[in-house]
């Protein structure tokens, strides 16, 4: 029986070319990526029953980053709506 997870990590290093975080830790390697972006990041998520400890570790990864969370908008978004809530997002004022 093949390893199934090597053979997902050489997929996806294939496809996404280190473009995209999975793995154990995931979250905490969100800071890393955002800070190859810049030093501020706007925090976009909705609020769920369980959502608490997960926001709270993309916090940490990116404070920790030194990437400082410029705002956190909460219950904007929609699942696989990304053009139509980052044209609701526009409007929203963010402290830089």
């Amino acid at each position: 029986m093949q390893d199934y997870t090597e053979r997902i990590d050489k997929l996806l290093e294939e496809f996404k070319a280190g473009k995209f975080i999975y793995r154990e830790d995931y979250l905490g390697q969100v800071g890393d990526a955002a800070r190859g972006f810049g030093n501020s990041a706007l925090l976009v998520r909705n609020h769920f029953p369980g959502m608490e400890p997960f926001a709270e570790s993309i916090h940490r990864s990116v404070e920790s980053s030194g990437v400082v969370p410029a705002e956190e908008v909460v219950n904007m978004i929609r699942p696989n709506a990304p053009v139509e809530d980052m044209l609701k997002l526009k409007n929203v004022q963010i402290a830089v």
